[in-house]
């Protein structure tokens, strides 16, 4: 099943005294990046980037800024109404004179806030076209993952420095030079992967800096392996994505590039040019019809860790020269597989005659007769929870051996099963918030007493201890409080999976004379079980959990 969505859920029983609403964070504010000219800001008639909202986020506010002080920290010109569009903003830099052939030299953010939902920031890039360096690869972001190995940057040089002393030079975010790199067209990243190591790196000969005729380049590290989300611990097993897709290493959610859309990115939206962006495919570059590749020739860039790419059928740092044979999506990024490669449409990776490669099967021959590890359906797209993450069968999901910790085989049923996780919460009260993050072993991230420390100073009273159950394993984790007296110990719990999980007035209450069971990391991470939602089985999104509040040391409780 997919990532659960974003909830929201408001909390009224904090005692008698007090109301505090509880927002539920984690998936991403769906916004599109569309640059234009962006490859030539000193000769180009309309140099720009578009911002487009996709349902349901069309009321986030937008704001826009220099995402490094490359060369400068001069702020772009004001956002404008698209002419076409009133519900797209604009950045152009071409209305506002000669100063932007130079200072739109650099990065660019389109950023969308929005209640209960995690600010979203999409970078774009500007480059001049007498730039001496450009990326190698004709793109300006590459994903990777933490701990991943033989990760490179490479830059190309167009041109010869004006002084043969000038020596290539590289900053990272407009910081200091980084000297260990210095002579070099490339980066090569010796140690795996960090998450400092990600960031936007600068390219230039000495001494020309602020001619703006460098290179730049972004780093995107995803916070978790391939495959995998919801950091540090990272348990989430991620929603296969396809046809260019990444996995939002947050949310486990797929973000899909043009053209396509769907909880695994496999519904193509068109088949002859292109020509659809947005969440849904809302947005076209013309709508006055569909024979001609309108979009070509535009970056577009798409919240983190997808970064940008051209639109489909397209490639090359200036997005406007075709697929090469067998290769199809956005900046022909991604790998046919039909019988017959010539068949192979650029813009959907459909084969037109033929049929698919042996071993490959679906709309545009992207599934594979065997799922990778973790994934079983017709489409690969179920998720297994075997132990050890080996593969199960590719019809019923049945694993080889045992289920993944925190999973079983429930009766009639031939797949590992358990509490369907969400995506990563962060729960605000007055004064601080709360970051939950969790995954598909129901591991609670946070520690108890990390959990406790940002809780006290506004629930708890002296002497109180807070608690929680684990209701799959019946044990309890406290942690005592020290903290000025305001009012009762509060507890609250996320239902997910079957109603007979849910806290009955039966259910015991710890004393606060007994002693904690759990005090850091190890024990929490095998015994805790305390935010859970309860899942709508009708619907493929989630529903609000049930959540019952009550004081400590009160065995009875209140449904909301």
């Amino acid at each position: 099943m997919a990532a659960l969505d974003t909830l929201k859920v408001f909390i009224s029983c904090v005692s008698f005294l007090f109301c505090f609403p509880i927002s539920i964070k984690g998936e991403v504010v769906h916004i599109t990046v569309l640059t234009v000219g962006y490859t030539a800001i000193e000769t180009s008639s309309n140099v720009e980037y578009q911002c487009y909202r996709s349902e349901p986020d069309e009321d986030a506010t937008l704001s826009f800024g220099r995402s490094a002080p490359i060369t400068t920290d001069t702020p772009p010109p004001s956002a404008t109404i698209h002419p076409s569009d009133g519900d797209v903003l604009l950045v152009k830099f071409s209305d506002h004179g000669d100063t932007w052939h130079t200072a739109g030299f650099g990065p660019f953010y389109c950023e969308a806030a929005k209640d209960a939902r995690d600010v979203t920031r999409v970078t774009t890039f500007f480059q001049r076209s007498d730039a001496k360096f450009i990326p190698s690869g004709g793109v300006f972001t590459k994903a990777v993952n933490v701990n991943d190995t033989g990760v490179v940057i490479s830059m190309t040089n167009r041109d010869q420095p004006d002084d043969n002393g000038n020596v290539i030079t590289w900053r990272k975010d407009g910081g200091d030079v980084l000297t260990q790199f210095e002579g070099q067209t490339s980066i090569n990243f010796s140690n795996p992967i960090d998450i400092s190591d990600q960031g936007i790196y600068e390219i230039y000969y000495h001494g020309e800096r602020y001619q703006n005729r460098g290179g730049i380049y972004r780093l995107i590290v995803r916070e978790c392996p391939a495959g995998r989300w919801g950091p540090p611990e990272c348990y989430g097993i991620c929603d296969n994505c396809y046809n260019g897709g990444v996995c939002d290493d947050k949310s486990g959610l797929c973000i899909c590039p043009n053209n396509f859309m769907g909880d695994n990115c496999l519904n193509i939206c068109s088949n002859t040019h292109g020509n659809r962006f947005g969440l849904e495919c809302e947005y076209r570059c013309s709508y006055r019809d569909d024979n001609v590749p309108y979009c070509r020739g535009n970056l577009f860039c798409l919240p983190n860790p997808y970064g940008c790419s051209c639109d489909v059928g397209s490639r090359g740092l200036a997005c406007d020269s075709d697929c090469d044979a067998g290769t199809y999506g956005p900046g022909c990024s991604q790998t046919c597989h039909c019988a017959d490669v010539s068949s192979c449409n650029s813009f959907s990776g459909i084969c037109t005659t033929g049929g698919c490669q042996s071993g490959w099967s679906g709309n545009n021959c992207q599934i594979l007769d065997i799922c990778e590890a973790g994934y079983f359906g017709s489409n690969c797209t179920d998720k297994c929870h075997c132990m050890g993450d080996v593969s199960c069968d590719k019809t019923t999901g049945e694993c080889p051996q045992k289920c993944a910790l925190g999973y079983s085989m429930h009766d009639g049923q031939e797949n590992c099963q358990g509490s369907t996780m969400a995506t990563v919460l962060r729960i605000q009260l007055p004064g601080f918030n709360w970051s939950v993050q969790y995954s598909n072993h129901a591991r609670l991230i946070p520690y108890c007493n990390t959990v406790c420390s940002a809780l006290q100073p506004r629930l708890f009273s002296t002497g109180n201890y807070v608690w929680f159950f684990d209701h799959m394993y019946g044990s309890f984790c406290s942690q005592a409080l020290t903290t000025t007296p305001i009012g009762s110990a509060l507890l609250v719990v996320f239902l997910l999976s079957a109603p007979d999980l849910r806290p009955s007035a039966s259910d015991q209450q710890p004393s606060a004379s007994d002693q904690p069971v759990c005090s850091g990391p190890p024990a929490v991470y095998s015994r805790l079980r305390t935010v859970r939602l309860q899942t709508n089985q009708t619907t493929k999104r989630a529903s609000p959990g049930i959540v019952s509040c009550w004081r400590a040391k009160d065995p009875t409780h209140k449904e909301i």
